[in-house]
């Protein structure tokens, strides 16, 4: 049985492409389609949401290896940290 924490941290990240305000917004959808799906699933702890836009690309690469399509899907994604 897996036990559900009572607080997560998630932060929504964007790709490059894009104005700032628009990638900030971007990167807020997502988190909010993460959290509707979350809650579905019948998580219901509390959850800081930190819209993060195209400020922190994906790090845990070499980016000079790897293609810039592939580059943009890495940084479009959604971050969760386990509150303690």
């Amino acid at each position: 049985l897996l036990s559900r924490p009572p607080s997560i941290k998630m932060s929504g990240h964007a790709d490059e492409r894009g104005e700032p305000d628009f990638n900030m917004n971007l990167s807020a959808d997502r988190l909010g389609t993460v959290v509707k799906y979350l809650r579905a699933g019948g998580y219901a702890g509390q959850v800081e949401l930190i819209p993060k836009g195209d400020t922190e690309p994906f790090a845990g690469i070499d980016r000079t290896r790897v293609a810039r399509d592939e580059l943009y899907e890495l940084d479009r994604r959604v971050e969760l940290k386990i509150a303690e």
